[in-house]
């Protein structure tokens, strides 16, 4: 199942597109550039200078055989993320709208910025594209954006996000209050983040979800 998460994204964003070429048709055509989150570009890229500043220095990972030792690190690894390769970084105050991404690939809108969670859950239960229409209803869609709301890492736009009622001719019980966020980034190692990744695409899982669990698992059993 593809994965899915809401980003906050200022009034006007338009999300970038690229040239391709599509193999099936023989032709270029226009497709959304892939994005990772803006919260990942800083410990991507730290780590990425630290494994390469020990590179130069003689250290090699267990998997390089003798006949890799010569190579740069950058032939080794791949290029150092790129900041272009990343969401923008935009200051909290203006991400004022939402948008529905999947995160399979590193990040592609699949909806429009909507000011609201019931805007846009209206929209993806009307509109949504016919690979993630099986999502549902309103009230499924609406779930779902306010469960990717409430899992955002900190460096997000909100440090807490309110349960959002469902849409009802009835009035709508007060939600509870949710609890308050801290604020906390940890820097991963490259191979760390990789395992983290494909754990939570087999669980079907946002990232920060999985490390939360994972996080709190392990201070219960200190208890």
């Amino acid at each position: 199942m593809a994965q899915l998460e809401v980003r906050r994204v200022p009034l006007g964003w338009q999300h970038p597109k690229e040239r391709v070429f599509n193999y099936c048709s023989g032709l270029m055509e226009d497709r959304y550039k892939e994005l990772s989150g803006a919260e990942d570009y800083q410990p991507e890229a730290g780590e990425w200078d630290d494994e390469c500043a020990k590179w130069k220095a003689g250290w090699r990972p267990d998997n390089c055989n003798a006949e890799n030792h010569g190579m740069t690190y950058e032939q080794w690894e791949g290029q150092r993320p790129h900041r272009d390769n990343y969401m923008p970084n935009w200051p909290v105050e203006d991400r004022t709208h939402l948008m529905m991404y999947e995160t399979t690939s590193a990040g592609t809108p699949i909806s429009p910025a909507f000011a609201t969670p019931e805007e846009l859950a209206r929209w993806l239960a009307d509109w949504a594209p016919s690979v993630f229409a099986a999502r549902g209803t309103y009230e499924q869609w609406l779930n779902e954006i306010v469960r990717s709301l409430a899992l955002e890492m900190p460096d997000s736009a909100t440090t807490a996000t309110p349960a959002i009622p469902p849409e009802s001719p009835s009035p709508a019980p007060v939600p509870a209050e949710p609890e308050a966020r801290v604020r906390f980034t940890v820097d991963l190692p490259r191979s760390l983040h990789k395992r983290l990744k494909l754990a939570a695409v087999d669980r079907d899982l946002p990232m920060t979800d999985l490390a939360r669990r994972a996080l709190e698992e392990w201070l219960n059993s200190q208890a």
